[in-house]
């Protein structure tokens, strides 16, 4: 099975169908099931300029020379503060900065959304949002697609896209552009085969300015047989398959992008080929692979294992993915609720190839739940919610979910620097932004209730 895909403004899910390319991202996305809770791109700059304007809480303690160093919370939002042991410490409207022990731990409440940070070193820093500027948005192009009678066309610039033949309008911005330079892929599909067209380099000018005319070449057809971009999965148990997605980049986004189904080949192996990709498109390659048992009955859920990696310009094919680089997944997750939560797993995986763990629990309605996220050192097998006001979370009595995250990346050292909601922004969201790191993950779901169920029992 071959899923062509194109790249769109707020980014996508290799297990979503893609959102019209090139729609605005809304303030607030809803979160639906573990893994696909999309986070509005401004968060970053909405974050710093909070932490810019907003002064510490006149409440906070003022730091001891005989007490453990401060810590910095560089978030913002109500916080507060526990020692080892549970103890509620303090509170500070973040940014802020506490005496807090080391091992303490931290939690705070934006919106709908509750984080927790475990095991907290002395005198660390929590400064988990990372800056991008908002994207300049540039002239638009103009094209006029010729038809290709029973096939189905698509054209992409990375920041928009369009279907059918005719005339049509596409965005520019500089997520899309490297070097001041776009470019524009049009594919036309029927029956697995097609043809497509290629401009490399456009050069657009400020958005004030009417769309550009793109004249467009004559359509080529793709390469068949051996030339088609192949992928081969060594390692591969007998009770695995697994997804690959390729993504040809242009600065910040996938000009084309294509998922395939790894199909067991010889004996420990598996093949995905891709039909309708070239090796040239794009200005650089992100290959993000997932992996799950073929007995999973709902692959949404299923336990995965990732890992996104840059590859080499132009696409070698066949490339060869090693599957024994994959972190090994969290095994035995059981959930334990009352007063609090609870969550016991236990990691295969030494410590040393894991920078932390994470688990998100979930309540409420399934398709907008209340979240908390923990985020702790490689080493837990345990997580307890800590007692928290009521004023940061209100979490219901019988949770929806709770997803147990193992997570490397080579970029981001210490469990304490991390991203705000890593695996949406790292792998799920728009892995050609964060291209390299790995994650393996176990998702637990509340038994489901029989529709005839008496409410009374």
């Amino acid at each position: 099975m071959i899923l062509i895909t194109t790249s769109c403004g707020g980014g996508s899910s290799p297990s979503l169908a893609s959102a019209d390319a090139g729609a605005e991202t809304s303030d607030v996305e809803a979160a639906t099931v573990p893994g696909y809770h999309l986070v509005p791109r401004t968060s970053g700059s909405l974050a710093r300029r909070a932490v810019s304007d907003a002064a510490p809480d006149a409440n906070v303690p003022a730091n001891d020379a005989n007490g453990p160093p401060l810590l910095t919370v560089d978030w913002f939002g109500a916080a507060v503060f526990h020692d080892a042991q549970g103890n509620e410490l303090g509170r500070a409207n973040a940014p802020a900065k506490f005496p807090l022990p080391d091992g303490g731990s931290v939690t705070f409440g934006i919106g709908y959304e509750t984080f927790t940070f475990l095991d907290v070193p002395a005198g660390a820093t929590l400064r988990p949002f990372i800056e991008r500027a908002y994207p300049l948005i540039r002239q638009s192009i103009h094209i006029n697609v010729v038809d290709r009678s029973g096939s189905s066309i698509v054209a992409s610039t990375g920041c928009a896209s369009a279907t059918g033949p005719g005339e049509h309008v596409l965005s520019l911005d500089d997520d899309c552009l490297e070097s001041g330079k776009g470019e524009l892929f049009i594919y036309a599909l029927q029956n697995g085969a097609g043809a497509y067209i290629e401009v490399k380099d456009i050069v657009a000018g400020i958005a004030e300015l009417d769309p550009l005319d793109v004249p467009l070449p004559d359509w080529t057809d793709f390469p068949v047989g051996d030339e088609r971009v192949r992928l081969d999965t060594t390692g591969l148990p007998d009770a695995v398959t697994g997804v690959v997605g390729l993504y040809a980049v242009r600065g910040h986004l996938a000009v084309m992008g294509t998922m395939a189904a790894v199909v067991a080949s010889d004996a420990g192996s598996g093949t995905a080929l891709a039909d309708a990709l070239l090796p040239t498109t794009g200005t650089h390659w992100i290959r993000s692979a997932s992996f799950y048992p073929f007995a999973s009955l709902d692959g949404e859920l299923a336990a995965r294992s990732y890992r996104t990696e840059p590859l080499a310009y132009p696409l070698a094919s066949p490339a060869t993915y090693d599957f024994g680089t994959l972190l090994p997944i969290p095994a035995h997750l059981a959930v334990t609720q009352g007063a609090g939560a609870t969550i016991t797993f236990d990691l295969p995986a030494p410590a040393g190839d894991v920078d932390r763990i994470v688990a998100t629990f979930a309540w409420g309605d399934p398709k907008d739940p209340i979240l908390w996220h923990v985020v702790t050192k490689p080493t837990t097998t345990r997580i307890s919610l800590p007692n928290i006001p009521s004023y940061l979370a209100t979490p219901e009595a019988s949770m929806l979910w709770v997803e147990v995250r193992a997570e490397d990346h080579p970029d981001v050292e210490g469990w304490v620097n991390v991203l705000k909601d890593w695996h949406d922004t790292f792998l799920f969201q728009s892995p050609e932004q964060w291209p390299t790191g790995r994650m393996s993950r176990s998702v637990w779901q509340a038994p489901a209730v029989p529709a005839d169920a008496d409410a009374a029992d």
